[in-house]
């Protein structure tokens, strides 16, 4: 299993910690894990949904879920509302 690079602290806010999105909580599911799973069966986010759960629960991982299948990044540090096309 990859390791993950810990959070950064927010340079304005030195003692909280930058956020760190590599899972979707509703799911419980690493992007890693559903990025393999995609590649190796030509899934698409909706497919991952149906599939998995994943992104089907909250829809707050959704954009990262997709930007995921987009770029193949699995860890983001800002929030986003819609998905990257690249990296």
């Amino acid at each position: 299993m990859p390791t993950r690079t810990p959070p950064r602290p927010d340079p304005l806010h030195p003692l909280r910690p930058q956020v760190c999105i590599h899972r979707c909580i509703c799911a419980g599911i690493p992007f890693t894990e559903l990025l393999a799973l995609a590649k190796a069966n030509n899934l698409t986010a909706d497919d991952l949904a149906q599939q998995t759960g994943a992104s089907a629960g909250c829809g707050m991982c959704r954009p990262y879920l997709e930007t995921a299948l987009n770029t193949g990044e699995t860890s983001f540090t800002q929030l986003m509302t819609t998905a990257r096309k690249t990296r």
